[in-house]
């Protein structure tokens, strides 16, 4: 697996701590930063001295000042972050919405379900390969 770390970009502070506890219960040790939206995220990846960029970026789409939408266009138009794997979570359940993400360049798309075990679950089964094809 990549020990990269992995960029949680989430506005909620539930909705991130739930999602560290899934990564955990997948077994991913990877570290973990946290960013509560769009523009704070891109900070993150496009400053000129980023040590190491993030193995891996979850992305909520309904978030304050830039949304997913606007975060996913900007990353994947820049050369040095267009190559990171970025997987779409967000509440929403509509396929338009999917089928948007992947046309934009999302490697996967994630529903926040509830419980909180159905979420894991999910989790487990669209980071662990992703990550893994990419150790490979």
């Amino acid at each position: 697996m990549d020990e990269g770390p992995i960029l949680i970009v989430e506005d909620d502070p539930d909705n991130a701590a739930l999602t560290v506890l899934a990564l955990e219960e997948a077994g991913l040790t990877n570290k973990i930063i946290l960013a509560s939206d769009g523009v704070q995220a891109l900070e993150l990846l496009l400053a000129p001295l980023v040590p190491l960029l993030p193995c891996l970026v979850l992305l909520d789409i309904a978030m304050p000042r830039m949304d997913g939408w606007e975060t996913l266009r900007r990353i994947r138009a820049d050369r040095r972050t267009a190559p990171l794997r970025v997987i779409i979570v967000t509440s929403s359940k509509r396929a338009a919405n999917s089928a948007r993400l992947r046309g934009m360049g999302a490697d996967g798309y994630l529903h926040k379900s509830l419980p909180f075990a159905t979420f894991s679950a999910d989790l487990r089964q669209t980071v662990l390969p992703l990550m893994q094809k990419e150790a490979a």
